[in-house]
């Protein structure tokens, strides 16, 4: 979230976070972490936060960045996981959905490859999902769908063709709902009618 903080405390304790480092290629999260735990408020100053705004703040608490099995247990684990809910969103439409542990690797990876951590989980599932999602309703049953490491480097529509998936059924037509009549709001009259 603070791009650039970890190089301002770098300069102020003696450490430079650019340049070749063997260890730094090796654990290059480590090194930004055991930075950010040195986080004074002279460094959050020179990064740009106003006095007024780091002066309320009581304590300052640095977080590491999260790794791939971090970002994969947030995909998971709590109870509103974004995993869950589009499940969820398939069930509403009487599909299943189900992810293999390649393609949550495959989306923490991106999420890694983004810079911005859990931020990204949702609209690379969004992304991924899209074109699945617009198609549903039309797909043939059963409708129970696998994603897998490849359906998400290539998406729905690629993936649809590479493995010879039916598409959609666009020469069903659906119902059409009835119209409601108007009803009036309350209190007022009726139209009367017109000879």
């Amino acid at each position: 979230a603070f791009v650039g903080l970890d190089e301002i405390i770098g300069r102020r304790v003696g450490k430079r976070t650019i340049g070749f480092h063997k260890d730094r290629e090796a654990h290059p999260e480590q090194e930004i972490g055991d930075l950010l735990e040195q986080v004074d408020t002279a460094d959050l100053l020179e990064f740009g936060l106003i006095p007024e705004f780091v002066g309320r703040l009581p304590v300052a608490v640095p977080v590491r960045p999260l790794d791939e099995e971090a970002l994969i247990r947030v995909m998971k684990e709590p109870r509103n996981a974004v995993m869950r809910q589009y499940q969820y969103g398939f069930e509403m439409e009487d599909g299943s959905l189900e992810f293999t542990d390649g393609a949550l690797l495959a989306i923490a990876r991106q999420a890694k490859k983004r810079n911005t951590g859990a931020r990204a989980l949702r609209s690379i599932f969004e992304d991924t999902l899209i074109d699945l999602m617009f198609e549903l309703p039309d797909l043939p049953t059963p409708r129970r769908f696998v994603v897998d490491e490849e359906f998400v480097e290539l998406g729905w529509v690629k993936y649809r063709e590479t493995h010879n998936l039916p598409g959609p059924d666009i020469t069903r037509v659906r119902p059409k709902k009835p119209k409601k009549a108007a009803t009036p709001p309350p209190g007022a009259e009726p139209e009367r009618e017109t000879a």
